[in-house]
């Protein structure tokens, strides 16, 4: 579940992030703290506001750029989407992340950027876990952007991604679309088409 993590670290430093800020003491610990937060909102044992509340209490000690730590916390104070962010809630469910890049030098062109790549990226490996766990979240209702979108769009989502993503990283754009056939995700896309 967290190999994002490397993923977007990859996609920081070619985007300019110097590799001390990214290994630095502040923000592991402002990351972990935001991953924490995220995992008991997950396990029911958090409400989503008061992990959301928690997070939005560190902007005062961001580095980035103020009038884009300004605009993630519009977002997630009801102000919108963000840049580039896909407009299906089963989606989003994973960018609260977006918090810890307040204890970046990110301005805002550079920041705008991590929007861009951040929700290729993980839109497309949230995806996967969707169409893995299609028939157990139908059945308990849980968020699931195949169920959300249908199998039509999500097709698009995961090439679109893959697009995007070969921009900035190539291997990683390659990686995905084998992973796509590894997985068998189309042949599951198809089934999921016929029988629904």
């Amino acid at each position: 579940g967290f190999l994002f993590i490397p993923l977007i670290t990859d996609i920081l430093l070619r985007l300019g992030i110097d590799k001390s800020h990214l290994l630095s003491e502040n923000y592991v610990t402002k990351m972990e703290k935001v991953l924490d937060g995220a995992a008991r909102e997950e396990f029911g044992m958090m409400e989503k506001g008061e992990h959301i509340a928690n997070c939005i209490k560190m902007q005062h000690e961001a580095i980035a750029d103020q009038e884009w730590v300004n605009e993630i916390v519009k977002h997630f104070s009801g102000g919108g989407d963000l840049p580039h962010q896909q407009p299906f809630a089963a989606l989003q469910r994973a960018d609260t992340f977006l918090f810890s890049m307040f204890f970046l030098p990110v301005d805002k062109k550079t920041g705008n950027a991590i929007f861009k790549y951040w929700f290729a990226m993980i839109s497309f490996f949230l995806t996967l876990d969707d169409v893995e766990d299609f028939e157990s979240d139908q059945q308990t209702g849980e968020m699931n952007v195949v169920i959300e979108a249908g199998t039509e769009r999500v097709h698009q989502l995961l090439q679109d991604s893959i697009t995007t993503i070969a921009e900035i990283n190539p291997a990683m754009s390659a990686y995905m679309t084998t992973l796509l056939q590894k997985l068998g995700i189309t042949s599951k896309l198809n089934t999921i088409t016929v029988s629904r």
